[in-house]
């Protein structure tokens, strides 16, 4: 491990509860915006595979089943149930997938 953000796993002492899934992302993606995206070679192309493999993993995700994702360095002050079908724009100038939520099969 290269960095901290796994050590929880390994420190937890009921480690029986802990699960590890694995994902066809190819199959998986079918019928969605991110099919042909899933099926070239881009991702293995990228110097930082594992970063945009995660991002893109999160996108179909909230994309299938709908949902609300925030970055773990996030702290939440208020409640953000009322936010629907929504992403963070940062400095003005671009959009960030750190933050959204969207109903699932949303177009955007």
């Amino acid at each position: 491990l290269r960095d901290n953000t796994t050590c929880y796993l390994y420190m937890n002492k009921d480690k029986n509860h802990l699960k590890i899934y694995s994902l066809d992302v190819k199959e998986f993606s079918l019928n969605s915006p991110l099919e042909d995206f899933f099926k070239s070679d881009i991702l293995a192309q990228s110097y930082h595979h594992a970063v945009h493999t995660a991002d893109t993993i999160r996108l179909l995700l909230i994309y299938k089943f709908g949902g609300f994702y925030l970055d773990l360095d996030y702290v939440v002050l208020r409640d953000l149930t009322h936010y629907t079908n929504m992403l963070l724009e940062e400095g003005g100038e671009y959009v960030t997938n750190s933050a959204f939520k969207f109903r699932a099969h949303h177009p955007f």
